[in-house]
């Protein structure tokens, strides 16, 4: 680019800082204060080995650390 031979993509500025970003959430240096992304990090993980009774079901509400869900269709042995 500094030769003036090759053309500025502004598409590709985008998808470098897009796989930038992705890196760095995927390797838990950013943790996003999303739940969804947050519930299976590093740090989510020790704590609920230190408290097993910690809730951290995505159905809030009641006692659902024992759910399990089944296919109505699905044939069990």
């Amino acid at each position: 680019m500094a030769t003036g031979k090759e053309d500025f993509i502004v598409g590709e500025m985008f998808a470098f800082v897009l796989l930038v970003a992705g890196t760095l959430i995927y390797n838990e240096i950013i943790i996003v204060p999303i739940d969804i992304f947050r519930r299976n990090t590093k740090r989510e993980k020790a704590l609920r080995a230190q408290d097993p009774n910690r809730e951290t079901d995505v159905v809030q509400g009641g006692d659902n650390r024992n759910y399990v869900a089944v296919s109505p269709t699905a044939k069990y042995d």
